[in-house]
């Protein structure tokens, strides 16, 4: 079996991690093996060569110590330790508190890899952390409102007359109000924080506070993106000034850059991607980054990886900097996936599909590193291919993740998704979400995917809503988060009647279509309240208005259409509505919310004595989706149970499953359907009671076939 270990790998030239001399032994005979090396290897040498200039500039302005690194594991089933023992950190040990001092005259350039003085101040313990609940609202968990943690001296921590103000210049969703907004609210996170920002930034006269005061969007944009609801805010700060000590010439350029490494590196472990070691029996590599290193491998890689880095906000680059692939692993990838950045996630295919791993055999990786070469040469199942893409994504400054879910048939699988982006420039960007390995033919209507900032688990629906409503105007939607906070505020303060509330309310979606606060308040208004015909009428706009600007990913907007129709009490008028969003769902070919949509207009219908029309329109979904098996015994179910006791529904039952039964899979791969053969034998009594006796019998026959009798 060849050597894969990366250790192995030429990187001779590169701003190198200390990785201690047993290590570096081994590239040096390593080598000394590769006496005639292939076009790969000529590729990584000018990639090599490169790096090289880059760090040789750096050493000339500034050396220093080397750090060492984050001893963090990539796993919690594989930890890792330092390579020198003086340097082994113990995982539930606390880090030493840091002493800033301010950087000597002339000592400001940006220093290589392997000269940055890291402290160990992301080292948390990773233990298995239970998954939370997939996220009903922002899927970066962004509280409400702040925490109430380290009052230094009370003041009052929101200045609510400057809201009032703005509120009653009809000023609040003004693009120049902004500033206003994000200077009152930053500075409440300045008053509740003040001893957290005292103790890791400094006090006011330190170098980082005066820098930051001649950089005030810098700093806001900093206290706004840390939310005390999932953030250690301690450690999210310490880890900022670190960057900013460390680098002080990357900044305010990359100040976008280091605000997602704060809120992502903080110490919520869970919030790092983590690759399937022990699925594969593989070991976690040596020398992963931790936040620093994440930090300036793409300020020190930019001539290579470009310069979109500067201008993506900090809430795209959550998806590049979330992970602890080693540096060699990195570069490897520069040369082989730079030139492919347009569709880099199609790199899941090129991890071999271990397919001995769906039998009893040892996985080909076990015993191995697991390393992104090694990745592509022996291979895995679908988690690893999916651990690869994203990596490899974000090695080279795509925003990426990981998504896994189940098919129709009820089968889990993983796949990558990433955020493909068009014109990256100081101005703006454009994107789509993108996704490799989610077959078709299985439909995997949802996925599952982590928080990078919190740590929970939200699903891919929900983060293209966010994604695409931060991309349509990154500036509109941050100020819509603001007024949504200030809103009760101001709701409350200033007495607004129902209809005052519907008008703001309406504005406000307006400006931010795709912000979900403004429409979770709109829906927890028309449940509670009653209106007057004119003001059911700008509901009715508004939910025209939901229709429309959620009708790509429309999940979103089953969350608030119950609510958003709970002020109608006719059952009838109700479930035409819910009509509406089923046939949106229905065209959108999501099985999923259609059958849900559905069951949920039957009831009404029932409710207003229309049973034939639900069981139509049960059945006519039933037909439309025929092939999913995860959804349609549900509505199978509940077209039975309408039929209890009505004679008159046998026939059409006879013939509704005349036409649904062709539609039917009858296998799943090279196996018989078992969602099937249930269908033919649920079937079968309503044709003998239709005296469809032939029919009976076809399918019978049917039955015994698949089941081999």
């Amino acid at each position: 079996m060849p050597n894969t270990n990366l250790n192995d790998y030429p990187s001779d030239g590169f701003p190198k991690i200390q990785t201690g001399s047993k290590a570096s032994a081994a590239r040096a005979k390593a080598a000394q093996r590769r006496s005639s090396p292939g076009p790969a290897v000529w590729l990584v040498c000018f990639v090599a060569f490169l790096l090289l200039g880059m760090a040789v500039a750096f050493l000339l302005s500034r050396t220093k110590g080397s750090g060492s690194g984050d001893q963090a594991s990539q796993q919690t089933d594989s930890p890792s330790t330092a390579n020198n023992a003086e340097n082994i950190v113990d995982p539930n040990s606390k880090p030493e508190p840091i002493e800033w001092s301010q950087p000597e005259p002339g000592d400001s350039e940006i220093p290589p890899l392997d000269e940055v003085d890291n402290p160990d101040v992301n080292q948390a313990t990773e233990t298995p952390v239970e998954p939370d609940a997939p996220e009903t609202s922002n899927p970066l968990g962004t509280a409400e409102s702040p925490g109430t943690e380290s009052i230094a001296v009370w003041e009052p921590p929101l200045d609510e007359e400057a809201l009032f103000s703005l509120f009653e210049e009809n000023a609040l969703l003004d693009k120049e109000s902004y500033p206003t907004l994000r200077t009152i609210f930053a500075n409440e996170f300045a008053s509740l924080q003040a001893n957290n920002i005292e103790a890791e930034l400094g006090a006011e006269t330190s170098p980082l506070r005066v820098w930051l005061e001649e950089f005030p969007v810098v700093k806001e944009d900093l206290y706004l993106a840390i939310d005390p609801g999932v953030d250690n805010v301690s450690s999210a700060l310490e880890t900022f000034a670190l960057l900013w000590k460390t680098y002080p010439d990357a900044f305010p350029d990359y100040a976008s850059l280091a605000i997602a490494v704060s809120v992502v590196w903080d110490d919520n472990s869970s919030a790092i991607q983590r690759s399937p070691t022990g699925q594969h029996q593989s070991l976690s590599p040596s020398d992963p980054l931790g936040a620093i290193e994440n930090f300036a491998y793409f300020v020190q890689g930019e001539s290579l990886i470009g310069s979109r880095i500067r201008y993506m906000p900090w809430e795209f680059l959550l998806f590049t900097v979330d992970h602890k692939t080693p540096f060699v692993e990195r570069v490897w990838s520069l040369p082989l996936y730079l030139p492919q950045r347009a569709e880099v996630g199609k790199c899941y295919k090129d991890v071999p599909y271990d397919t001995a791993m769906l039998g009893d055999s040892l996985p080909r990786l076990s015993g191995l590193p697991h390393t992104l070469p090694n990745l592509r040469e022996w291979g895995g199942v679908c988690s690893a291919q999916a651990d690869f893409a994203s990596r490899v994504a974000k090695s080279i400054g795509v925003p990426a993740f990981q998504a896994s879910g189940e098919n129709r048939y009820g089968n889990a699988h993983a796949w990558v998704m990433w955020i493909q982006l068009q014109d990256v420039t100081e101005n703006g960007f454009q994107f789509s979400l993108e996704s490799y390995g989610r077959y078709r033919n299985d439909h995997y209507y949802v996925g599952n995917v982590t928080n990078p900032q919190s740590g929970r688990r939200s699903t891919d629906r929900e983060l293209e809503r966010y994604l695409r409503a931060v991309a349509y105007d990154v500036i509109a939607y941050r100020q819509t988060s603001l007024v949504m906070r200030a809103y009760p505020i101001i709701a409350s303060h200033t007495g607004l009647d129902i209809q005052q509330q519907l008008e703001a309310l309406d504005q406000i979606i307006r400006f931010s279509p795709g912000h979900d606060q403004s429409w979770r308040a709109l829906a927890s208004l028309c449940s509670s309240e009653e209106f007057d015909s004119d003001q059911e009428a700008s509901i009715c706009r508004a939910i025209d208005q939901l229709m429309i600007t959620f009708a790509e990913f429309p999940d979103f907007t089953w969350t608030v259409f119950e609510d958003l129709i709970a002020w109608e009490e006719d059952p009838s008028e109700k479930g035409e509505m819910l009509g509406r969003l089923t046939d949106l769902y229905e065209r959108a070919g999501r099985p999923d919310l259609a059958c849900k949509a559905r069951l949920r207009y039957a009831e009404l219908l029932v409710e207003a004595e229309r049973n034939e029309e639900a069981i139509h329109g049960l059945a006519l979904t039933a037909i439309k989706f025929a092939e999913e098996g995860n959804f349609v015994p549900q509505l199978l179910s509940e077209i039975e149970k309408l039929s209890e006791g009505n004679e008159a529904a046998t026939p059409y039952l006879a013939d509704f499953y005349i036409e649904l039964l062709p539609k039917l899979p009858e296998e799943r791969g090279s196996a018989p359907s078992p969602y099937c053969i249930e269908t033919y034998r649920r079937a079968i009594p309503f044709f003998i009671a239709a005296n469809r006796n032939d029919a009976a019998a076809f399918y019978e026959a049917k039955i015994a076939r698949l089941q081999g009798n």
